[in-house]
């Protein structure tokens, strides 16, 4: 059962991802700082991703009609 969701989630996101146009945030220094999805209303849908300054992943969020549906911290060394 959890296998046929997991695979409809990442179909879903696949979908998403291909229908939508990320927007993208960067550091004064050029690194990418965040980039989500947001839907007709202006709100965040879909996968939300934020950087540390050095380029390495901070987190990813789930939103649904701008509101969070499921969180996911990665755990990286303290940005230097």
């Amino acid at each position: 059962m959890r296998s046929t969701y997991y695979k409809f989630t990442a179909l879903f996101i696949l979908i998403l991802i291909s229908c939508s146009e990320a927007k993208k945030n960067y550091y004064e220094n050029g690194t990418l700082k965040e980039r989500f999805f947001i839907d007709k209303n202006g709100e965040k849908d879909g996968i939300y991703e934020s950087f540390f300054k050095n380029g390495q992943k901070k987190e990813t969020i789930f939103f649904e009609h701008g509101k969070k549906n499921r969180f996911f911290l990665f755990l990286t060394k303290k940005e230097n």
